[in-house]
């Protein structure tokens, strides 16, 4: 029983501490990656990519175009307009149109990064290179989409003692309507820093399964994320394909966070990953061979009756929170329904995990 490997869709990076759950349940976390390490070897920025937990796939290198889609990328950075209205703005679909102003500009993209003038760049790069540099740069400024927002997260999630105890008295004036009210939109805005516009994470997916188009993908049978939008998209294109939504294969509750502010975050996820590797194997060996969901929970009762002391034994919840893997089967592979059609090794992953914060 080995515990197996996935593949992270359509994110391109792991940088927000709720992300590293991924690398509790599966034996390596593939991560494609739109830019290439600028020399073979280079230790990653990533401790995790480091320690082997994840490996980095890179479908296009650059290679001598990579400095200047750099420069390109801090031209985008230094722009008074947000990544958000930038990331509006460029869509898979705008790439089919063949109007005159959308074409000029999109040649401009390409001569930026190529080096070409923009009046030549209609006889010199194909309509599939375009797609090709405008998914990267989709993908590109989502990440730096998502890492904003994350630091704003992080900031409103960091309020002194002194400025929670004010909001909490200001939450407890019910007799005041600009105190709650007050209190009301800090915290949608908490809720809302790390949630993207569904329309972004939906051409994101677009983009991500563009870029991926004729590489080599490891043979992953489980693809996963954190983004219910792609996962909703992957629902939606089966429902109409078949009629039927995916099975559901289980849920499995696992720790929010690997790390509480200690050092040794490392060494306590190699170490859990050690001890709960029968159990693990044995879950992911009954959902993968899996032929009927109703034998599949039968055969589940034991795990479900002692992982949850296991976890709690490791990672107690009221310090590191729950977050749950939940497990569907698709009838084809994914891939048929985000548009990669069977394609590079693709055609594997029947599987999709979701991970959603669990109350």
């Amino acid at each position: 029983m080995n515990i197996p490997e996935t593949l992270l869709f359509p994110d391109t990076a792991l940088f927000s501490a709720d992300q590293l759950v991924l690398l509790q349940p599966f034996a390596t976390v593939h991560i494609v990656k739109v830019v290439e390490d600028e020399r073979e070897g280079a230790v990653s920025a990533d401790s995790f990519m480091d320690d082997g937990f994840c490996q980095a796939l890179v479908p296009h290198p650059l290679e001598k175009d990579r400095k200047r889609f750099l420069n390109l990328i801090d031209d985008i950075k230094n722009r008074k307009d947000d990544y958000a209205a930038q990331l509006s703005a460029l869509t898979l679909a705008s790439l089919s149109a063949k109007r005159q102003q959308e074409t000029e500009s999109r040649q401009q993209i390409i001569s930026s990064l190529t080096g070409t003038q923009a009046g030549r760049a209609s006889t010199e790069q194909t309509e599939e290179n375009d797609q090709l540099w405008h998914a990267r740069l989709i993908l590109t400024i989502g990440e730096m989409l998502d890492r904003e927002e994350y630091e704003v997260s992080q900031a409103l999630t960091s309020l002194e003692d002194s400025e929670v105890e004010l909001f909490s008295t200001l939450k407890g004036q019910e007799d005041d309507e600009e105190a709650v009210g007050l209190f009301s939109t800090l915290n949608t805005r908490v809720a809302k820093a790390s949630q993207p516009p569904a329309d972004s994470i939906r051409k994101r997916l677009l983009a991500w399964c563009r870029f991926i188009r004729g590489a080599s993908l490891p043979p992953c049978r489980i693809w996963s994320t954190f983004r219910q939008e792609a996962a909703d998209t992957l629902f939606e294109n089966h429902h109409f394909q078949h009629d039927a939504q995916p099975a559901s294969l289980g849920a499995l509750f696992l720790p929010a966070r690997l790390h509480t502010g200690t050092k040794n975050h490392t060494e306590k996820l190699i170490a859990f990953k050690r001890d709960s590797a029968e159990h693990l194997g044995f879950f992911f060996d009954r959902v993968l061979s899996v032929d009927s969901v109703v034998t599949l929970r039968q055969e589940l009762d034991t795990f479900y009756r002692e992982w949850p002391p296991m976890l709690e034994a490791a990672y107690p919840k009221a310090e590191y929170g729950r977050t749950q893997l939940q497990l569907y089967g698709f009838k084809e592979p994914l891939s048929n329904y985000c548009g990669l059609k069977n394609e590079n090794g693709s055609e594997h992953a029947r599987i999709l995990a979701l991970f959603t914060a669990a109350g």
